[in-house]
């Protein structure tokens, strides 16, 4: 069984978070009894600290003042013998699911080529109407996610095929200008600091 100390060494590396409220030791503790031996699960910490600040700015991910949450975004298993492998999706679900611990919303899966067969034959072209369209339909979208109506960060394909599971982030171009003018301005952001 992980220990506290290790599960709050896991969430943020060797080096201590830079903040003053301890976010990553309030997930710890919440998870220190569901990660069972061998398994590495990697999410994102959102909502707000416990004094009320928005752990990103803005993104309160439905969560009220004060509460923060865990999403899982990938699971890897190590066994005693040393063999690693990536959890598929559907078994990162089934876990998630055993161990009462949230993932993040899935809009669709499948194979990408279905996704928009009736508008995008496979061609040459394919790839890049695919991301059009993937950023027609997904990007600079208020974040249904949200109460406070941000436009939303964008989406995560992941790439299931093979061993080794890629996972490419497609931010929204208003997230990005947004994230950009915060750095210009000094704006701290405990998710990119961290």
């Amino acid at each position: 069984m992980k220990t506290l100390k290790n599960i709050k060494k896991w969430l943020f590396g060797t080096r201590p978070p830079k903040y003053t409220e301890d976010v990553w030791g309030i997930i710890a503790n919440s998870l220190e009894c569901k990660i069972p031996e061998g398994y590495s699960v990697y999410g994102e910490i959102v909502g707000y600290t416990p004094s009320g600040k928005t752990i990103q700015s803005g993104y309160d991910y439905g969560l009220v003042n004060n509460q923060c949450g865990f999403r899982v975004y990938r699971i890897t298993h190590t066994t005693p013998e040393g063999v690693h492998r990536e959890l598929e999706w559907y078994e990162i679900e089934e876990f998630c699911y055993e161990q009462v611990i949230k993932t993040v919303p899935v809009y669709y899966n499948g194979l990408a080529k279905d996704l928009f067969a009736d508008d995008i034959p496979v061609d040459d072209n394919w790839r890049e109407n695919f991301l059009s369209r993937m950023k027609e339909k997904y990007l600079d979208k208020t974040c249904v996610l949200c109460t406070t109506g941000v436009v939303n960060e964008g989406i995560v394909l992941r790439i299931e095929s093979g061993e080794h599971k890629t996972a490419l982030k497609f931010k929204s171009p208003q997230f990005l200008i947004k994230e950009s003018t915060a750095r210009d301005n000094n704006e701290v952001d405990m998710e990119e600091e961290s």
